[in-house]
């Protein structure tokens, strides 16, 4: 039931008192009306407010104007009494009441030096949002916000998508390879100008962070200091801030596909593979319980955004759809990421003078998000992707002039956060 949808006026009020009680603790009096209604269904001390609160049965037949301007009078009463100090006047229903009536209200409100405020179903909504534990104290109401939670965590752990930034410090050889044609491409000296608007700085402004398309630029005294990269996922996401002094290039896959060949070692598509365990549910035989999905080396133009900040230089992935390899993935729900251990491994494969990179250039993790059948989303933070270990795969055997340099990251979900977490994405 939505709160729109409550005609029980006893639980509208006790849910409105729940509310304002944990939005406003101690400040907000709940009054005793049994020995009679004076108008006075919840008082804040501090802030001198008034609350009336209606639910009428039925309310498309329900005098709102009559029960309005009633209520309005009692509390112009007891806004002379001994004991208040009443500035605001709040009616709380169900749903809106209509502009009309609203203005009428506030006219006569006005005339008795009050200021009148309007609180519905909008408004207390997000007060549940904020106070989450309410739900639990009202079993007999049930949010569409809680329903589609409920629905998503119980909805099947497939498709998945992963998002990636890979990172990798390069010679200035590999960085002209790559980006010489580009207009950031050393463009930048310590003693030379910077460019004019709009890549540079308003005239006469010497300090200042100047946004630009997908990235910023930080200048300090007419010179860059640092630039940045606006995460691809949305504004929500961390962004990359590196030091800079030489070259700031965000260059789009579309961009890059007739400057890169298919095996560029600055943006190899790493095999992906994503197990998760749930050690706390056994299947056959006592092995904890696991799916796992895999995603293919593709080609290095598939990368989304290739950029360099000095010879710093990122590229942003995203895989197609990977479903598990387990027959029975299927069996496996949102819900059962609760308390799961996530182990992500990324595998790379260079060859010598075919496509390959020193090893102090080989990528690491800069970022990684999971997409959950499309809708949800799990964030590595910051702290985890820094757990990384690098080394070489054990799983394939190579000869010659091959290497096959890895990267492995493994993430426990605290069952505390999971639901949260989904609802947050």
């Amino acid at each position: 039931m939505k709160i729109a949808d409550i005609r029980d006026a006893n639980m509208f009020q006790s849910l409105v008192h729940r509310l304002m009680v944990a939005e406003r603790g101690a400040d907000f009096h709940v009054p005793d009306d049994s020995g009679g209604d004076r108008g006075n269904d919840g008082y804040d001390a501090t802030k001198g407010i008034l609350y009336a609160i209606y639910c009428p049965e039925k309310p498309d037949t329900a005098d709102y104007r009559r029960k309005a301007l009633s209520d309005l009078k009692k509390a112009i009463q007891l806004a002379s009494e001994p004991g208040y100090s009443v500035r605001q006047w709040i009616f709380v229903t169900p749903t809106p009441i209509r502009e009309q009536l609203q203005a009428e209200i506030r006219a006569t409100a006005g005339s008795a030096g009050l200021n009148v405020g309007f609180l519905a179903d909008v408004h207390l909504e997000d007060l549940l949002r904020r106070h989450p534990h309410i739900r639990d104290e009202l079993p007999d109401m049930e949010y569409p916000q809680v329903a589609r939670q409920l629905d998503a965590i119980r909805a099947p752990l497939s498709p998945l998508r992963v998002f990636l930034t890979l990172e990798s410090q390069v010679p200035d050889e590999d960085l002209e390879r790559v980006f010489a044609k580009d207009a950031g491409y050393r463009r930048y000296s310590s003693d030379g100008p910077l460019p004019p608007p709009p890549d540079g700085p308003p005239p006469g402004t010497s300090s200042c962070r100047l946004f630009q398309s997908d990235g910023f630029l930080d200048i300090q005294d007419g010179k860059l200091v640092g630039a940045g990269l606006i995460h691809l996922m949305g504004p929500g996401f961390p962004f990359n801030r590196r030091p800079a002094s030489h070259t700031v290039c965000r260059i789009s896959g579309s961009s890059l596909k007739d400057v890169i060949g298919p095996n560029e070692p600055l943006c190899m598509h790493p095999e992906i593979v994503v197990e998760i365990r749930k050690g706390s549910e056994a299947g056959q035989g006592g092995a904890p319980k696991m799916i796992t999905f895999r995603s293919k080396m593709d080609d290095a133009r598939k990368v989304l955004r290739l950029s360099a900040i000095d010879n710093t230089v990122f590229a942003d992935f995203l895989t197609d759809n990977i479903y598990p390899l387990q027959v029975d993935g299927s069996k496996w729900s949102h819900h059962d990421l609760s308390g799961a251990t996530l182990r992500i491994r990324l595998r790379f494969f260079f060859v010598e003078g075919l496509a390959c990179l020193p090893e102090s250039s080989w990528p690491r993790l800069n970022a990684l998000q999971l997409l959950i059948d499309g809708l949800y989303v799990i964030s590595m933070q910051e702290e985890t992707i820094a757990t990384q270990l690098s080394g070489h795969s054990t799983e394939v055997q190579l000869t010659g002039d091959a290497v096959s340099p890895t990267i492995e990251l493994e993430y426990t979900l605290p069952p505390t956060d999971f639901v949260q977490t989904l609802s947050q994405s």
